[in-house]
């Protein structure tokens, strides 16, 4: 289709951990490439949109693209008629690599309709762009860690409907998995990776709660906060823990901890 390397971020579910193994695959793909690139061809709101913001900062602005160039379509836009929202996706990919060497294609998010519809239509679109997929399966449930058998489940499950539909994938990764069944959990995705016919290399990740955590920035923004007082570059620190400071302040001293916020 063209000349730029690119890779389909295919997640399977809503809350897998996609926004850090996107971070991951775009600055790997920014060390080996001179003009690198994020596109997302479906968005909730365009080019307004935390993961293009988010892999677009880490690149020096002399070499950033617009945002508007980085996405394909809305929700809205792709409800009204599928059909012409995919033949845009393509056309403004084909726009975005005209013009670059390496593009992250990061998948939509899972909040416009039921799962497995949306990982089809994810798929679907990968195979439109003729990019190949790292699949993305979650460890967790959003309650706590599945067990061993959920995420092998989840991964055959996956691979089913990728080898139906003959996408080429490069990678699998299981993220947010049980901290203490790193191990047993990577045998599992491993035997369904090759039971499914796929040679490709499986990496299991473990929940980390810090790269869930909110930065100052982002609990500022939900809730339509302005700086007072201090210095805007500290808006960067993450909120590792939230502190209620519904007490004296003596006992509030007892709760703190490096990283901690403390609502009063």
């Amino acid at each position: 289709m063209n000349s730029s390397s690119s890779v389909f971020l295919l997640s399977t579910e809503a809350e897998s951990g996609k926004s850090a193994i996107a971070l991951a695959l775009f600055e790997a793909m920014a060390l080996r490439t001179a003009r690198p690139a994020v596109f997302r061809p479906v968005t909730q709101n365009g080019a307004d949109d935390f993961v293009l913001d988010l892999l677009l900062s880490r690149l020096p602005e002399a070499l950033r693209p617009d945002p508007a160039q980085c996405f394909g379509v809305t929700y809205d836009e792709r409800r009204e008629d599928e059909d012409a929202a995919r033949e845009r996706i393509v056309e403004r990919y084909r726009d975005l690599a005209a013009d670059r060497d390496g593009i992250i294609i990061v998948g939509s998010d899972f909040v416009d309709v039921g799962a497995s519809t949306e990982f089809d239509h994810n798929v679907d679109v990968a195979m439109d762009l003729g990019a190949p997929a790292v699949v993305l399966i979650s460890g967790s449930d959003g309650a706590g860690s599945r067990s061993v058998e959920d995420v092998s489940h989840a991964t055959e499950h996956a691979l089913e409907h990728i080898v139906e539909r003959n996408l080429q994938t490069i990678g699998v990764v299981a993220n947010r998995v049980d901290p203490h069944s790193p191990d047993v959990i990577r045998a599992a995705v491993e035997s369904a990776v090759s039971e499914a016919g796929i040679d490709a290399p499986v990496s299991v990740l473990p929940e980390l709660a810090l790269l869930g955590a909110p930065t100052l920035a982002h609990v500022g923004k939900a809730t339509d906060a302005r700086l007072l007082r201090g210095d805007e570059s500290n808006l960067d620190r993450v909120a590792a823990k939230l502190v209620v400071g519904a007490m004296t302040a003596n006992n509030v001293l007892d709760h703190l901890e490096p990283g901690c916020l403390v609502i009063t």
